[in-house]
């Protein structure tokens, strides 16, 4: 990372997340974000997480925590494990346990 964003990303997460200033409140898309993006901790959304029944095609089920549909899948598609992500690539690291096609379906539960 080359000097001058590791000093810019230093003062957004230690001095402008402090006063207040956290990172977006919505993604991309338009949703409401559940925590700062700038790595701060601080929760947009204190019930960010909830349970979801994740389907796989040979019919067992699993319920899992997460924060969206993706997430439930991802928790399924690598284990439940601590996230590991490749801070250069953005790409997951770890063993794949179910391939994401063998997912038939994912509800919330209420």
């Amino acid at each position: 990372m080359p000097p001058h964003l590791f000093l810019y990303s230093l003062l957004r997460r230690h001095i402008l997340c402090r006063l207040g200033r956290h990172g977006r409140r919505f993604g991309p898309d338009g949703s409401p974000a559940n925590y700062c993006e700038w790595g701060c901790g601080h929760c947009f959304n204190p019930s960010a997480m909830r349970k979801w029944r994740v389907t796989l095609k040979s019919g067992e089920t699993s319920e899992v925590n997460a924060i969206n549909e993706w997430h439930a899948g991802s928790c399924i598609v690598y284990g439940g494990g601590p996230a590991k992500i490749d801070g250069r690539t953005g790409q997951a690291i770890g063993a794949v346990v179910v391939h994401r096609d063998n997912i038939a379906s994912v509800e919330l539960l209420q």
